[in-house]
């Protein structure tokens, strides 16, 4: 597209009202444009401004709004002497003498003459609060409405969002939020993104008639999001996070936290660090919250200092902790005071051998995240007061502070309300209610509740119940639960010594291998799949290669299917002496028959690929990729995707094949906008460029690319 096609393509134009006749028309557009031509050579720019003010004079629509707007802009560094280009495409006459008035008066002579343009851009001077588009006008909320209406009228796009946003929030206008959805939806329907993400806002929270409904807002979110806004794709990672509006999916919620992260969104790299924190990916997570701290994210702030505090992707260190810690203090940041209290106080307990007593100054940051509403900073003060510790005892504050913190959920406040109610302590004696906050207590899947209502049960003469909760206390790492666990399991069924070997596992690898031991020397097929992990990762014993095989085998023959899965790679994937394909596809082949989606993708991949012992099969890999992709799987996404875009095995079906790479970039592929590019120029018809875009997709590790190209040579050759 050349410069004036890029300058008329921004300009919103009905039939124009001038006065003229068409034959005039016709003579004033042609005047505009030989300027226009002439402006942009050396020796020829007097001359064109010159056509171009006559242009403007003779009543030319895009004309009246350049002239406008460089009698308005005419002070801008460098506007004297050479062009200056603005947002719209079109750029200032030099040497004009800045005349605001005129340029006004212009602007609305271009808007009467046909140019919505010219509307617009008096509504965007007249709505400025800031005045960072023209100091000198006042803005008048109701003059940029009216404005902005004619344009929207005419129907410039931008200008219907405007005039939408104005009704949603009243302003130069009574509040109409049917009036809003109207040119809101106009706006949408004329691509504009972010008429999408305020409709979506406006059924997220809405206001007025509207109902709230969390599905209407994430279609519009995933509009806005396809078409590249940073704040929509947030909102559609934040939909996929929670199960909001749509099906809960945490790879799809990572993908369009990255996609905005990587536009520099600020709460999209805060929560894409707290995703990978999940996967327990704690360098990416590491690097992604700290990108947000250092744009002032506070969020980020409090969770960098907790990473340095633990030394989580980054090494350990206090002091750096601190330093972010008091970031967010500075911000009156309730979690960052919370956070900074505890720190100072680990540190008073290291100085005074575990007993430590509140100082003036961390009570002081405790009492201001407390008042903040901060409900772990509440139960802490509930404790102090409580106890007396920094604080003069009183039992009934200590209960204020317990039931603040409960109301919002808090666990532990739950079961110090709990222990209040029993014993009387700031209340009168009261069972029942005592009850209410332990099982409250325990529906947060507290540890100590589990374990205080097991001992309730087991008084009570309810063995099994009190056996079921030692169990989910255990699982939540309760210590005196464990060792029960402990003495009971030493001697009981292989099950039970497995599960209390998956308690153990991170917490006590070594003691949790034993474990495993001791049920898969029993035959338990769990135990043994186990077993073999602790061995091919080094989990609390060493890394043995050969007993992990061992293990995995017994596993698998007992019907694991991950057990199949692991053996058979590890046979497929094996040194010279324990190498045995054979082997290891039928044992990948069992596992895919009970639905690894792993086993799956696998063994599509070796059809497309061919082996000695799979031969080269496309129907084949077809079938599994689909199965796979049908469960989620993105890397078999991909290979549908080279499938259809290719026609391996399939009839050649460019639009299906974009489906499945953009369903596959969703789900967190690496590869899949590589892929992505490589259909846009093969449909392009540029086979250069696809060929560029596989070559770059194999360079960069991706198998299928690599596979792509040799059968491309082939066939080639």
């Amino acid at each position: 597209m050349n410069f004036l096609q890029s300058i008329f393509g921004t300009i919103h134009q009905k039939t124009p009202r001038t006065g003229l006749s068409r034959k005039d028309t016709k003579k004033a557009r042609k005047l505009y444009e030989d300027g226009v031509k002439l402006m942009l050579t050396d020796d020829g720019r007097e001359r064109g401004k010159q056509y171009c003010l006559q242009a403007a004079e003779m009543g030319d629509a895009v004309a009246l709004l350049q002239v406008g707007l460089s009698y308005i802009y005419a002070r801008l560094p460098g506007s004297e002497d050479m062009i200056v280009r603005l947002n719209n495409g079109l750029f200032i006459l030099p040497g004009l003498e800045a005349d605001i008035s005129k340029g006004l008066d212009l602007l609305e002579k271009s808007g009467k003459a046909g140019n919505s343009e010219g509307y617009y851009m008096l509504g965007m001077f007249y709505s400025d609060p800031d005045h960072s588009l023209l100091p000198s006008i006042q803005s008048d909320a109701e003059k940029a409405f009216e404005y902005y209406h004619l344009s929207a009228e005419m129907g410039h796009v931008l200008a219907q969002q405007k005039v939408g946003s104005c009704y949603l929030h009243g302003s130069g206008v009574k509040q109409d939020i049917d009036k809003a959805l109207e040119f809101l939806q106009k706006a949408a329907g004329g691509g504009d993104v972010y008429a999408y993400a305020i409709i979506g806002s406006m059924y997220l929270s809405p206001q007025g008639c509207l109902k709230p409904d969390t599905r209407k807002a994430f279609e519009y979110f995933y509009q806005a999001a396809k078409m590249g806004l940073a704040v929509a794709q947030f909102n559609v990672g934040q939909m996929f996070e929670f199960g909001d509006g749509t099906e809960q999916d945490l790879r799809k919620s990572i993908t369009y936290y990255r996609l905005a992260a990587e536009q520099e969104h600020s709460d999209a790299q805060y929560r894409l660090g707290l995703a990978y924190l999940r996967e327990k990916k704690v360098s990416e997570a590491f690097r992604w919250v700290n990108k947000a701290a250092k744009q002032g994210n506070v969020m980020a702030f409090v969770k960098l200092g907790d990473f340095y505090r633990a030394g989580i992707g980054t090494r350990r260190d206090e002091k750096t902790a601190e330093k972010w810690y008091r970031k967010a203090v500075d911000a009156h940041d309730p979690v960052g005071e919370y956070a900074l209290w505890s720190l100072n106080l680990i540190r008073l307990e290291r100085q005074e051998n575990g007993d430590p007593q509140n100082t003036p100054e961390s009570l002081k940051l405790l009492l201001a995240s407390a008042e903040q509403g901060h409900p772990p900073a509440q139960n802490a003060i509930g404790c102090f007061y409580r106890t007396g510790n920094g604080v003069p005892k009183d039992e009934r504050k200590a209960v204020e502070w317990f039931r603040k913190a409960a109301e919002q959920g808090n666990e532990d406040a739950c079961l110090n309300l709990y222990n209040c109610y029993r014993d009387g302590i700031g209340v009168e004696k009261d069972a029942k209610q005592a009850m209410s906050y332990l099982n409250q207590a325990a529906e947060y899947e507290n540890a100590s509740a589990f374990y205080e209502l097991a001992v309730l049960c087991e008084e009570a003469g309810d063995h099994a119940k009190a056996s079921e909760l030692i169990s989910k206390a255990a699982e939540q790492g309760h210590p005196e639960a464990i060792q029960i666990l402990r003495e009971n399991f030493a001697d009981d069924t292989p099950e039970n010594q497995n599960f209390l070997g998956m308690i153990l596992l991170e917490r006590e690898p070594q003691e949790a291998a034993e474990w495993f031991r001791k049920a898969a020397e029993q035959g338990n097929a769990d135990a043994q799949y186990n077993l073999g992990m602790a061995y091919y990762k080094g989990d609390g014993v060493d890394r043995d290669r050969q007993a992990a095989l061992m293990w995995f085998k017994k596993a698998a023959d007992a019907g694991v299917a991950l057990a199949q899965y692991n053996f058979g790679t590890m046979c497929i994937k094996g040194k010279e002496e324990d190498a045995n394909e054979l082997l290891g596809v039928k044992y990948i082949r069992k596992a895919a028959e009970q639905g690894n989606v792993m086993a799956e993708n696998f063994l599509g991949f070796l059809s497309f690929k061919g082996s000695e012992s799979v031969p080269k099969d496309y129907e084949a890999a077809l079938h599994w990729w689909t199965i796979a992709a049908e469960q989620g799987d993105p890397e078999a996404m991909n290979g549908l995707g080279f499938m259809y875009a290719c026609g391996m095995g399939v009839k050649k079906d460019i639009p299906t094949a974009q489906i499945w790479f953009q369903r596959a970039m969703e789900y967190g592929s690496a590869n899949a906008e590589e892929n992505i590019s490589m259909i846009c120029a093969s449909e392009d018809g540029d086979e250069q460029a696809a060929h560029e875009c596989l070559r770059q997709a194999a360079r960069h590790g991706n198998l299928l690319a690599k596979e792509m190209l040799k059968e491309l040579k082939s066939e080639e050759d």
